[in-house]
């Protein structure tokens, strides 16, 4: 997308994101999860991306905790300009500088180790001033949700006329209901979290690296975080991925390379938001996240059938 010099009432839709998906789960009575729900709108004006945020009033004490982080940290692209309410929605309007987007796989070594850093920096910044965010992992990511999740999908997938793609949602869902995975959360210790520290959210300018989208802030495990950010730079369990991990051993929490992966696992698996976007939204969307949902699908199913040696494997490298 060019800079330019927007008219008042250039915006963009963005109805693919994921803050969109959830306001549709939301609205359709499905909603529990971690991403905020909101409708939003974006333009460019004078080199900075302009957004406004619709989000359900019900959810103003998380809006409270994502302003006070953007203002406390240096490292989020992102300023609040102007905040409203209605009867339904709070309004929020952001601006953050117009910068690179970030692609993994064009990306040297040498600049991912610079946000492997700013992964610690950042998290340490926001664990330093004195906010306590209020959204709490615990919340969205627990076994009385997971069964409801898991039998809310069993009931809808039962009654439709089945495709290919149903028979392994359905397959896939019946696997991870019967795994007995149960590492002890105890062992890790909360802190805020940005919530989805990955690439796609994080803007390079001028040589240094920002944040956006604190859509999914909340107070959980660091450790969590970590192995999804190596995974998206580095890949799954590859040597560079492991090399990261061991240099963030000693401001990780004192558990071991099989309790690590099994973290993983575990919240890969109850996180079952995509999938039901998928099937409690709308057709269009439907269509539209089957191919992704069956890569993902192929990839914890890997995971799931070897565990054993992914935790063999994680407990020798770290």
């Amino acid at each position: 997308m060019k800079n330019k010099t927007a008219k008042e009432d250039d915006w963009n839709v963005c109805d693919n994101s994921f803050g969109y998906l959830v306001y549709l789960l939301n609205k359709n009575g499905k909603f529990s999860e971690l991403h905020l729900p909101s409708l939003n709108k974006i333009k460019i004006v004078n080199g900075k991306v302009i957004m406004t945020k619709k989000i359900p009033r019900q959810f103003s004490k998380r809006v409270s905790d994502i302003c006070k982080v953007i203002e406390f940290s240096e490292n989020t692209n992102l300023k609040v300009i102007e905040q409203s309410s209605d009867k339904s929605f709070i309004i929020i309007k952001t601006s953050s500088v117009f910068g690179e987007a970030i692609f993994p796989e064009n990306t040297p070594l040498s600049e991912k180790n610079k946000i492997v850093n700013l992964f610690f920096k950042y998290h340490s910044d926001i664990n330093n001033c004195g906010i306590e965010i209020s959204a709490n992992y615990e919340t969205f990511f627990n076994s009385k949700k997971f069964k409801k999740d898991i039998s809310d999908l069993r009931n809808r997938i039962s009654g439709l006329n089945q495709t290919s793609f149903d028979k392994k949602v359905l397959a896939y869902i019946d696997t991870i209901s019967e795994l007995n995975i149960a590492p002890d959360f105890n062992k890790l210790v909360v802190k805020n979290l940005h919530g989805d520290f990955i690439s796609k959210n994080i803007i390079k300018r001028e040589g240094n690296y920002s944040l956006i989208d604190l859509d999914m802030i909340h107070r959980g495990y660091l450790e969590i975080q970590y192995i999804i950010l190596l995974k998206d730079l580095f890949g799954f369990a590859t040597s560079d991925f492991f090399d990261s991990l061991k240099k963030g051993k000693s401001i990780l929490s004192d558990v071991s390379g099989s309790e690590l992966f099994d973290f993983y696992l575990l919240h890969k698996i109850r996180d079952l938001s995509v999938i039901k976007s998928a099937y409690f939204t709308n057709q269009k969307k439907y269509n539209e996240l089957t191919e992704y949902i069956s890569s993902q699908i192929d990839y914890m199913m890997n995971l799931i059938d070897n565990r054993g040696q992914f935790s063999k494997t994680f407990e020798a490298e770290f």
